[in-house]
């Protein structure tokens, strides 16, 4: 019979379970005073713990316990570890690893595969770039040490000639697989906490409203460019990020304020509707048409604005192999789905438009992640120097 006991001195609620002579025992996560419990359960569902009503917490863990039963009798018995192992996977919804011996690697591929999309896509590029690094070997969790960051670091600067960026952004996905290896159990190496990701501030376009102007106006070859154009459009003037285009649909009629949960970051926007919105919503009775965020998506983007001759020359400079490179390309070539965001942001700072009403807008949680992002200082010096009256 599955029970709960009280710890006399700390008030820690256990749950206890006997097997072939043998005691379970794991901690709830609760605790309660004396004079709340009743020696089986709280004495109310009023009482609480960190916020958690106690008596649910306790219900809950009584239920997975309860299954991990099932599951061990299903196996044909097993011993307590095995129970604890069962009870875990119910409690958390996550496989327990810690005996399977899995390595760095190993383990890296089951996260990247359980993630979708462009993140997925993004991690197993990470993945893919370490089996590079590693060649034929399999490094344990331990050897992801600082030896190794500074190695894989001068590797992708000299060997692969990587930019400053996408270093970053292995980095970012190694740091986060480490954590959560170390979050299961799987690994007592803190190292990876030490690795550094530097700093770098984007050198891509944004459009300026005569380009944006010349893109509404153009007469261009296909209806399905004309909906490229209106979505990408809709992201300039709202800077919505591409994975959140689908909600442009939930834009009411009459509103002038649009609220949404960005898909990325969960956090909360509240966008400024413009006329041009209005506008662009009305062509579609409000429902607009789904698209697919894809390559072919960011190609069209290019078309729309080739044909709508947004042709100007574009110097870019990156940090690529520990030097500084430039490039010039006309500017059709250079947009993408993300240039929206970057575009209704640069727009509003030239604008004069107070910083925290652009962070609320475009859901950005901090100015050191929104500088970077879009130069923020440079943008207002320029606007500073252009409304500057000389006087000397």
């Amino acid at each position: 019979m599955v029970k709960f006991n009280r710890d006399l001195k700390t008030g820690d609620i256990f749950i206890h379970y006997h097997i072939a002579g043998k005691r379970f025992r794991a901690s709830t996560g609760m605790r309660v005073s004396e004079k709340n419990w009743t020696g089986k359960w709280a004495k109310s569902s009023r009482v609480e713990y960190n916020g958690l009503t106690v008596n649910d917490e306790l219900a809950h863990c009584q239920q997975c316990l309860v299954m991990a039963i099932v599951k061990l009798k299903a196996e044909g018995g097993g011993d307590i570890p095995r129970l604890k192992e069962l009870y875990e996977i119910e409690t958390t919804g996550k496989p327990v690893l810690k005996d399977m011996g899995l390595s760095f690697l190993e383990y890296f591929k089951l996260e990247y595969e359980k993630l979708t999309g462009s993140t997925g896509m993004h991690c197993k590029s990470t993945y893919n770039t370490l089996v590079a690094y590693f060649v034929d070997k399999n490094p344990t969790f331990e050897q992801i040490d600082i030896n190794f960051y500074k190695a894989f670091k001068i590797w992708c600067e000299t060997d692969k000639n990587y930019m400053v960026s996408t270093i970053s952004s292995h980095l970012k996905w190694i740091k986060q697989i480490m954590k959560s290896g170390y979050s299961e159990g799987l690994h007592k190496n803190e190292k990876f906490k030490e690795f550094k990701r530097e700093s770098y501030t984007t050198d891509k376009i944004a459009l300026d409203r005569a380009e944006l102007d010349k893109i509404a106006a153009k007469v261009l070859s296909s209806p399905e460019l004309d909906i490229v154009r209106d979505y990408f459009l809709l992201s300039c003037y709202t800077g919505a990020r591409v994975s959140d285009w689908q909600q442009f649909n939930t834009i009411k009629k009459g509103s002038t304020i649009w609220s949404y949960k960005s898909n990325k970051t969960k956090g909360n926007a509240k966008v400024k509707i413009s006329p041009k919105v209005i506008a662009i919503m009305q062509r579609y009775s409000w429902k607009l048409p789904v698209i697919e965020a894809n390559q072919a998506l960011n190609e069209n983007i290019r078309k729309v604005c080739q044909e709508a001759e947004i042709n100007d020359i574009y110097t870019t400079s990156v940090e690529k192999g520990g030097k500084l490179v430039t490039d010039s390309a006309p500017r059709c070539t250079l947009v993408s789905s993300h240039t929206g965001r970057r575009t209704f942001a640069t727009i509003l700072i030239l604008d004069g438009t107070p910083v925290h009403l652009v962070l609320l807008q475009g859901g950005w949680k901090t100015l050191v992640s929104f500088e970077g992002y879009i130069r923020l200082k440079e943008l207002q010096s320029t606007k500073a120097l252009e409304d500057w009256k000389v006087t000397v």
